[in-house]
């Protein structure tokens, strides 16, 4: 909100632009001057100086500002320039807007104008379409955007992969299709892919993708994993994975092409159990105990054989989860065995299915029996105390014997962050379902959320390491940058508003505060 005031001095009236604002530090409504010039009584107008002008319109900057340092500082529009010369301000602009609104197209030119911006013309809704066409279309150079990227990124580092599904209610995109739905949606989706390497420089970032198709599930697409991989030219020390890419034939196919692997086996394998059950003493012995993180674990290892492969098993024991977990299990249980003793049944099936239908996941660990003419309810003994041997624990195979019980944890606790990345996808981007038609817009659109993506991932990462975590999430210091204005007078001078602690904080931490200026280098941009 703004207004004008006006202050007599020495018998003279100064008109100044009030803006309230909000102070979270103070906790109190604050207000930003900005001198207009001298009142004429006698006419009522408003006389400026030669270094004063009338304030023509407000800018957000802040938020864009920010983006576009950080692009700048990891290179991300220096090779969107070369590969994309004509278009890449569009796509980055788009990227930013997905970041900062988390808002379908088609409101982007409200915001557009509304913010102090790069682009030479506003994109509208029809040009944004297009765009995303032009680009889903143009699969080649997309490939060739990946391969200068991760030449720019390249290291010796270890490599995740990972796949998320976005569901669709679009009925004419040939790229879905029904298959297992990691958000338990009934919904058609496709398999995103994304390619994320741990250490690369210090940092994380997201390195290419691939769509595929709804139905495949996780271990058939390794193949293609492998194959992309190479194809990219990357240097790998290991191959880190989630436990939805184990089987045996995968764990025979990676050790034949050489290929070093950290996979956690999922306790639904006869060997996981094994394990845990075979180690369960020992890695309750306090002499298994080590720091990791300022956090304590249990750890123990195991030589096995994975079909032909021979591999290290490391254990790890999170007691803490453990006991919290318990502690929910047992919990819930007592809550049903209530919920159950307040019914009556006069058969056993209509008690069983009472469970059935009420209960569901959780039937497993009741069990019906009749008492003194009633139904009653029994804890599964056996069941439970399956539960509660799992609790807790971490079982990781790998086929590179030498490494560390740290060394291994480090590598898949690393995992977390193309986990992140596709949390990001989901709620900072909005796309865990895509509403595009076309195929191609739905590859555009894919290629412009990776984008924001790579952005998200630094953005996450440096505020892990400042420990911004503890004061702003990144919707709040998106929110607290996009309160940085700029002011546009009649002679076309641009002033920039006041940088409040907050905003100065967010931009020190990522050493962005020196020289912030309300115009753009688009030569070196």
């Amino acid at each position: 909100m703004s207004f004008q005031v006006e202050q007599k001095v020495a018998g003279k009236i100064y008109v100044y632009l009030v803006e309230s604002y909000w102070d979270r530090d103070k906790q109190q409504s604050r207000q930003k001057r900005t001198y207009l010039g001298r009142k004429d009584e006698a006419t009522g107008e408003i006389v400026t100086t030669k270094r004063v002008s009338k304030p023509k319109g407000s800018y957000s900057f802040g938020a864009v500002y920010f983006l576009m340092r950080i692009a700048k500082e990891i290179k991300l529009s220096k090779v969107l320039r070369s590969i994309f010369p004509e278009n890449y301000k569009n796509y980055l602009a788009l990227a930013f807007f997905k970041i900062i609104e988390s808002e379908p197209y088609y409101l982007y030119e409200l915001w557009q104008e509304d913010s102090y911006i790069f682009q030479e013309s506003t994109i509208s809704s029809q040009r944004i379409s297009e765009l995303l066409e032009e680009l889903g279309k143009d699969e080649n150079v997309i490939e060739q955007f990946f391969s200068e990227w991760i030449e720019l990124n390249d290291s010796d580092s270890s490599v995740m992969f990972d796949i998320t599904s976005i569901s669709s209610y679009s009925g004419k995109n040939e790229l879905l299709e029904l298959g297992y739905n990691r958000d338990k949606e009934k919904l058609e989706q496709v398999n995103l892919g994304i390619i994320s390497r741990e250490g690369c420089s210090a940092l994380q970032l997201p390195l290419a993708y691939r769509i595929y198709s709804g139905s495949i599930p996780d271990v058939v697409t390794l193949k293609n994993v492998i194959s992309l991989i190479n194809s990219y030219g990357l240097n790998l020390s290991c191959f880190v994975m989630d436990k939805g890419f184990y089987s045996q034939q995968n764990v025979k196919d990676l050790s034949k092409k050489g290929l070093k692997f950290l996979i956690p086996l999922p306790f639904s394998t006869s060997i996981a159990k094994d394990l845990a059950c075979e180690l369960d003493e020992k890695i309750n012995s306090p002499l298994n105990t080590f720091s990791f993180n300022n956090k304590v674990y249990s750890h123990v290892r195991k030589r096995v054989k994975v079909g032909e492969v021979s591999c290290t098993a490391h254990m790890y024991l999170d007691k803490e989860k453990k006991i919290r977990n318990e502690n929910r299990l047992m919990q819930k249980i007592a809550e049903l065995e209530e919920v159950f003793s307040s019914k009556k049944f006069k058969t056993q099936a209509k008690a069983e299915q009472y469970i059935e239908e009420t209960f569901k996941s959780k039937k497993k660990y009741l069990v019906v029996k009749k008492q003194n003419g009633t139904f009653v309810i029994s804890r599964n003994k056996k069941v439970i105390a399956h539960e509660l041997l799992l609790m807790g624990k971490l079982i990781l195979i790998t086929n590179n014997h030498p490494f560390s019980k740290e060394h291994t944890l480090q590598l898949y606790r690393s995992k977390d962050g193309i986990e992140k990345v596709f949390s990001s996808l989901k709620h900072d981007v909005k796309e865990k379902r895509s509403r595009t038609s076309s195929s191609n817009t739905m590859k555009g659109s894919i290629f412009i959320n990776f984008l924001a993506l790579i952005l998200l991932s630094y953005v996450d990462q440096v505020m892990s390491e400042q420990k911004l975590y503890k004061e702003f999430t990144k919707k709040e210091l998106f929110k607290t940058l996009t309160k940085l204005k700029v002011f546009e007078l009649a002679n076309k001078q641009i002033l920039l508003g006041e940088i409040s602690k907050r905003q100065k904080n967010i931009l020190t931490a990522f050493k962005l505060s020196k020289n912030v200026k309300p115009s753009y280098n688009l030569a070196g941009f």
